[in-house]
């Protein structure tokens, strides 16, 4: 699978994550405050991609990520995000 333009869901512990990736090379992840959910990186997501393979997700209960009421933790989500990609 190509994961250089790709959109989805990544099961994570604690939470289903909606994520997007755009664009080749280093990573650069865009994390959304907490009263938004991954578009408000929309221009950044697209320009920055002609560099650096774009990833933004939307948080649990954000967007369209589900909120599992379970325990989760963003640094293991955002770790276990990017080993899979």
């Amino acid at each position: 699978m190509d994961l250089s333009n790709n959109k989805g869901i990544f099961n994570a512990k604690g939470a289903d994550i909606y994520f997007e990736t755009q664009g080749k090379g280093e990573n650069l992840l865009f994390i959304h405050a907490g009263i938004a959910d991954r578009r408000m990186w929309d221009r950044e997501f697209i320009n920055m991609s002609k560099y650096f393979r774009t990833i933004r997700i939307d948080l649990p209960g954000y967007g369209l990520s589900d909120f599992t009421g379970g325990e989760y933790s963003y640094h293991e989500i955002l770790n276990e995000l990017l080993d899979y990609l």
